[in-house]
């Protein structure tokens, strides 16, 4: 009897944990080589920032977007192979994943999409010294839902915050006193 009952209990770390984890280690090291080629003239804090949109794209683009495929195809529950594997892992947590709820595969399109490529456009502008980098990096912090998504965000409108006040202190006459 008590042989039987351990052959019910599953693994507290499954094969498709560890591929993932694997999978997403591979992605930021991915994003740390992208940040350290085409960011060489960057300061380091924004190679650290570039290193982090790299991995936030990549992640977006070769995780989310096949959920988004899979569900709008069919459903997780229905799929199969590597990425579909993931997804029903992560929908033991929450079965709405399994069975393309609406609410969840509209957020996750939002997601892909938007922050995707607002987290390229923001690498680019960084990069390339764009004027408009700071009003992509605030928009891009928006978006954001949880956990490192709040934290990440949270530093980037800091450091916007500081280049914001450096213009407007550069650009007030002299003698003036801010509020």
């Amino acid at each position: 009897m008590a042989a039987a009952q351990q052959e019910d209990v599953a693994p507290l770390v499954s094969a498709v944990t560890v591929y993932s984890l694997a999978a997403c280690a591979a992605q930021l090291a991915l994003g740390y080589v992208l940040a350290q080629r085409l960011g060489k003239r960057c300061s380091g804090t924004d190679r650290w920032l570039l290193v982090w949109l790299f991995y936030d794209a990549i992640v977006h683009f070769t995780l989310e977007g096949p959920f988004v495929y899979l569900s709008l195809v069919g459903t997780v529950a229905t799929s199969e192979g590597a990425l579909a594997s993931l997804w029903k892992e992560y929908g033991k947590a929450d079965e709405r994943w399994l069975h393309s709820d609406p609410t969840i595969v509209s957020l996750e399109i939002l997601t892909v999409v938007v922050d995707g490529l607002l987290a390229v456009v923001l690498a680019y502008a960084i990069i390339k010294d764009k004027y408009y980098r700071h009003f992509i990096q605030i928009t891009l912090c928006v978006f954001f839902f949880n956990g490192i998504w709040v934290v990440v965000p949270a530093l980037l409108l800091w450091q916007s915050w500081v280049e914001l006040q450096k213009l407007h202190v550069g650009r007030r006459p002299a003698g003036k006193k801010s509020r």
